[in-house]
């Protein structure tokens, strides 16, 4: 009987993580890159933030960044800037999110995408109201309960997205502003 509880466990164990893992990865950056921007090139670049511009960007998004290592992508279309597009990873309560965020040229939300997100699926944030940002910039109304509302029984996830997207927006000004 014991080991019959233990091949049991081991049976819903092994079910639970398959089944939470096939579901977790959404979209891909180059499916999402390419179903927004059809016929635009992505130019991948790099930053790496000093302790002092990594502490600017914070200030500015009013929330922390993990690293100074930023990855983003400049769309490009006929030499023209589309979009730039910020893809941030975050904690929402214990398992991961990552949201594409595309920042316009005129520094506004342009569209934000969930590429992966690990928490059960009732936590994620429906299509509908990650829309609610476009046309949204950074400043002091871009918080929960001001410019935008959370999602019911998904509070965290709301706050993690909101904290994603002011990043990528703190980021995109900083761009815009450094010579």
């Amino acid at each position: 009987l014991k080991t019959f509880t233990w091949l049991a466990l081991a049976a819903l164990w092994l079910f639970g993580t398959t089944a939470s893992m096939s579901a977790t990865v959404l979209q891909t950056k180059d499916h999402a890159l390419t179903g927004l921007f059809p016929g635009a090139v992505a130019v991948r670049k790099e930053l790496f933030l000093s302790n002092a511009e990594k502490k600017q960007l914070e200030l500015a998004a009013r929330c922390p960044f993990d690293s100074g290592w930023i990855v983003y992508y400049e769309m490009m279309d006929a030499k023209v800037l589309r979009a730039r597009v910020f893809i941030d990873t975050s904690v929402v309560r214990t398992m991961p999110e990552t949201v594409l965020v595309a920042v316009s040229p005129t520094a506004s939300v342009q569209a934000i995408r969930v590429l992966a997100f690990h928490e059960p699926p009732d936590y994620r944030a429906p299509q509908r109201w990650l829309n609610r940002f476009e046309d949204k910039v950074l400043n002091d109304a871009l918080w929960m309960k001001r410019d935008i509302d959370a999602v019911t029984g998904a509070t965290l996830t709301s706050w993690a997205t909101l904290r994603s997207i002011r990043r990528a927006l703190s980021i995109n000004q900083w761009l815009v502003s450094v010579p």
